[in-house]
């Protein structure tokens, strides 16, 4: 009896907490954007059958903000949805949006993980074909690049990461802390 009285507890903060959620976010949606929203979380919630299907419906539920009735944000609704945090998201829309360019230039011959799509969003969109070729062309397997094969053909066409650090030619002061750092 005590069991089924915690779990009516439970529900019921459960269930108040949504209420909450609701109020704070407060922007209403129609009939159709519940259903449409319902029908999108269901693809992420059973695991969907490729990664894909699962950024697509991400990306149509962060563009028609299909979370604001129960969330102030994209962020809070996957963080409490799926527990994922903004930058997965971001990852996941990023590979997306390389799926879909590679599919219009390459149809039925682009990346079939998420990891070496992954690996090309850094890659300037004009050159993310050329990229992809490269890494079929230089696969172990044929056809089948892994996503560190992706990877080593994409790294000569990702922009340079700036560290923030300064140096300084051989035997000059380094601008940031005066020292040479150098033998």
């Amino acid at each position: 009896m005590d069991a089924l009285r915690a779990q009516r507890e439970r529900d019921y903060e459960e269930q108040q907490k949504a209420a909450a959620l609701a109020r704070k976010a407060g922007e209403a949606m129609t009939t159709n954007e519940r259903e449409e929203r319902d029908r999108l979380v269901a693809v992420v919630d059973r695991g969907a059958r490729t990664f894909l299907e699962v950024g697509q419906a991400v990306a149509i539920i962060q563009g028609r903000r299909l979370y604001r009735e129960t969330h102030a944000t994209f962020d809070d609704f996957i963080r409490e949805r799926w527990g994922w945090t903004g930058s997965r998201a971001r990852q996941l829309l990023g590979t997306v949006e390389v799926m879909e360019q590679l599919e219009s230039v390459t149809p039925g011959n682009g990346p079939t993980n998420e990891k070496q799509a992954r690996e090309l969003v850094a890659v300037p969109e004009e050159k993310r074909a050329e990229v992809w070729e490269t890494a079929l062309a230089d696969a172990k397997t044929p056809g089948k690049p892994t996503g560190a094969e992706v990877r080593t053909a994409a790294t000569p066409h990702k922009p340079k990461r700036d560290s923030g650090r300064k140096s300084a030619p051989k035997g000059e002061p380094c601008p940031t802390c005066g020292g040479t750092g150098r033998a």
